[in-house]
């Protein structure tokens, strides 16, 4: 008898932890999905800009800049899509997102900004960081998820700010081409060398990087 009664309590206990590790999982699930779908679906083959939205007021010869950007400002209010800033419990999928919020230097900010491909292996998605200290300018990461929401590799892109677009070209093999682009906003502005930097997603969704650039010393936003 005794035997019976321990053997129905190890049965149920078996059946409550199997319940909570199923609402676990379907929950991971619903919340990668949810956090897919904040990233905009990029159409490949396909051409576009990652720009830095926002006017920097400690940027180089202000009022010049002031007196530039403010001939279009409102036309540009009109054509800039909502930001999409992500969720402190997306951090499940991108640990920077609560690592950034304790940063000596400021929260950061992150945002969803490309959905290149999303497939029965993986899905790649391109979002963006941005410091408080220096708002103008952004920092683009490509990274690839299994279908789980499990991290796979995650590759710098470039950055952008007023004067610097990145633009990328993304083949249907994903072969992904970045530039760096000038943006001229005055005459004064100081002038930023073109970059080429070519960029691979692999059928298992590992990101390979061509470039001149050390990923270990990528370009870091400056202060001022």
């Amino acid at each position: 008898m005794k035997l019976l009664k321990i053997s129905f309590l190890l049965t149920v206990l078996i059946s409550l932890c199997s319940f909570a590790y199923l609402s676990v999982e379907e929950g991971r699930e619903q919340l990668y999905n949810e956090f897919l779908n904040e990233f905009d679906k990029v159409k490949i083959p396909s051409s576009f800009s990652l720009k830095s939205d926002y006017y920097n007021s400690s940027d180089i010869n202000l009022q010049k800049q002031k007196n530039t950007v403010s001939k279009t400002s409102d036309l540009k209010k009109k054509k800039q899509k909502p930001r999409k800033v992500l969720r402190h419990d997306y951090a499940a999928f991108i640990p920077d997102i609560k690592n950034g919020l304790m940063s000596r230097m400021g929260p950061s900010t992150y945002e969803a900004e490309k959905l290149l491909v999303s497939n029965k292996v993986f899905s790649a998605i391109i979002y963006s960081e941005s410091r408080s200290y220096r708002y103008a300018s952004k920092s683009f990461y490509l990274a690839t998820f299994d279908n789980q929401g499990n991290q796979i590799d995650t590759k710098f892109i470039g950055y952008s700010e007023p004067s610097v677009n990145m633009v990328l070209a993304v083949s249907k093999d994903l072969n992904i081409k970045v530039k760096k682009k000038n943006v001229k906003i005055n005459k004064d502005l100081a002038k930023h060398d073109t970059l080429d930097k070519n960029m691979f997603i692999t059928p298992n969704g590992k990101i390979k990087v061509h470039s001149n650039i050390n990923e270990n010393n990528k370009p870091r936003i400056k202060l001022g």
